[in-house]
């Protein structure tokens, strides 16, 4: 039998159970948070201009709907992390699908506008509790080769959560003028149902976190149903044990010590400045994509009406529009998969900020021009789909690149707090839009803003002092630092051989 020192790691057993039904395993079961999210979020996003006409609200309170979806989602992020990081990720994700779809039912029922803004704060935190440990987990059951193929994957169930949703809307009201709004919530909130149900008998632990709880035997069952999984019998799940995290008790004196303690890791010397620029790319992809999916739905009833669009003659409804859009956030995942797979993180998202910028300035270029003519409506549509393809490839990346740069011990809760803080921007983005509309008379002072704040962004990834492409995950701050310091002493051995 081996000795422990022989004994592979656990990052080398899973790169060499590597890919196959293991991942779609996680995809089908912890990516339906995700789906949930971009079917709700869309979906609430949709029916704003019904609901105000039912209640008669003004533009602010039509944008808090969605704000106060995002204001959950926020706090659920920052409670998920260090949860997750103590107890584990399967039991958030469950718990994410379950709460969606009870909460989703109860706000399809409310009778006034507080009522329904109480409940889809419930709506948003349910999100909010899932999405930080799907995307952990998608990078701990993953080789390092394939994390951002499987983490987009998982990821970009949330377009087709979004094309859901756009069908719903297409099937009640092509024109998006007079939508059934309860009725598409009770049908928005199902999948999250069906989700649970599938992840309940499905849904696997994360092998690094049971191992880091000293549970090494449940980490080798999860990782033989991975073997399994993948047909490779042969491939030992023996591995060399980690070093315990120990955590306090419920209830100690030492637990808020431990929930402080996971936040203030964050602002250790070897990962501050890659938190404090990762928190404003989280925020700035967050105001750039949910803003847009909070305007395009208001926009594109009025581009078309307003002969700004497309014409009758030539042109589609405006919730097919809607669903075109979201089938083009299908390429920007490939993207993302393609570019992950033979690109380092940092270029992939600069590349990716800058066509968002630019495209966003071609939107309102075509959208706003005056008079006939074919450029300006093939303007705003290049400009529409680019932002949604292009949005897509910089949101994966950064969540992606966020979920492999911290080490296990706090892996959750910095992948927590960086979605919690972007979430700030998701937050703001339908309040901002509509004040700027309303203060200046027009949707396009929104886009200019969207565009400079991703600009400003591209200059700060510059300063990423950590690239994580095709790195093992590390498990502690020590074995960052070493990672780091290898890097560091290579290149100053490549610019000395110069």
């Amino acid at each position: 039998m081996p000795s422990r020192s022989s004994l592979p790691t656990l990052p080398e057993i899973v790169d060499k159970i590597g890919l196959g039904p293991a991942q779609l395993r996680f995809i089908f079961t912890g990516g339906g948070v995700w789906f949930a999210d971009g079917s709700e979020v869309l979906l609430i996003s949709a029916v704003t201009s019904s609901v105000a006409a039912e209640w008669n609200l003004d533009p602010m309170e039509r944008g808090s709907m969605v704000t106060i979806v995002y204001i959950g989602v926020l706090i659920g992020n920052l409670i998920s992390g260090p949860i997750c990081d103590r107890h584990g990720r399967r039991q958030l994700i469950l718990a994410s699908y379950i709460g969606v779809f009870a909460f989703s039912m109860m706000s399809s029922f409310t009778m006034s506008y507080w009522a329904l803004c109480f409940w889809r704060l419930f709506v948003g935190m349910a999100f909010g509790l899932g999405q930080p440990p799907c995307n952990v987990l998608a990078a701990e059951m993953t080789p390092a080769k394939w994390r951002v193929v499987v983490n987009a994957l998982s990821q970009g169930l949330f377009s087709i959560g979004e094309v859901y949703a756009a069908l719903l809307i297409f099937l009640d009201d092509p024109s998006m003028q007079d939508l059934n709004w309860r009725r598409l919530l009770q049908l928005g909130a199902i999948p999250a149902f069906v989700f649970w149900v599938i992840g309940s008998a499905f849904l696997q632990q994360s092998p690094f976190f049971l191992a880091q709880c000293g549970k090494n035997e449940e980490a080798r069952e999860v990782l033989t149903v991975m073997r399994s999984d993948n047909c490779l019998p042969h491939v030992s799940v023996d591995f060399a044990p980690t070093q315990p995290v120990e955590t306090p008790l419920v209830g100690s004196s030492d637990e808020s010590e431990f929930w402080i303690s996971r936040f203030t890791t964050l602002g250790s010397p070897s990962l501050f400045v890659t938190t404090a620029i990762m928190t404003y790319t989280c925020f700035t992809v967050n105001l750039v994509y949910y803003g847009a999916l909070y305007g395009f739905p208001n926009l594109l009833p009025t581009l078309k009406a307003s002969g700004a669009g497309v014409s009758d003659s030539h042109g589609t409804s405006a919730a097919m529009q809607l669903m075109v859009g979201a089938l083009w956030e299908l390429p920007g995942v490939a993207l993302a998969a393609f570019f992950g797979l033979c690109m380092a993180r940092k270029p992939v998202l600069k590349t990716s900020a800058f066509v968002v910028a630019v495209s966003l300035v071609l939107f309102v270029g075509g959208a706003t021009a005056a008079g006939p003519g074919r450029f300006p409506v093939l303007a705003w549509h290049i400009g529409y789909y680019l932002i949604k393809c292009w949005s897509i490839v910089m949101f994966l990346t950064t969540y992606i690149y966020i979920a492999e740069v911290y080490p296990t011990s706090v892996r959750a809760t910095g992948v927590s707090f960086n979605i919690a803080f972007g979430r700030l921007g998701s937050i703001i983005s339908p309040l901002v839009y509509e004040g700027l509309r309303d203060l200046t008379g027009t949707f396009a002072t929104f886009f200019y803003v969207l565009a400079s704040a991703v600009l400003v962004n591209v200059v700060f990834i510059h300063f990423l002092p950590i690239e994580t492409y095709n790195v093992a995950l590390t498990d502690s701050i020590a074995e960052l630092e070493k990672q780091q310091g290898q890097d560091y002493g290579a290149t100053e051995n490549v610019i000395s051989n110069r």
